[in-house]
């Protein structure tokens, strides 16, 4: 009994170790995106004065 729940354990311990990689992963994607979005508006604004 102990040593199952040893082992399922270790299993959640491994995906959540999975999970928090993927959550940094897509934290770093978000920033991307947002930095981009950032200097569309930007280019978006000068265009928007041109006219």
């Amino acid at each position: 009994e102990t040593q199952e729940l040893e082992e399922e354990t270790q299993e959640l311990e491994e995906e959540t170790q999975e999970l928090e990689e993927e959550t940094q992963e897509l934290e770093e994607e978000t920033q991307e995106l947002e930095e981009e979005t950032q200097e569309l508006e930007e280019k978006t604004q000068e265009l928007e004065e041109e006219t």
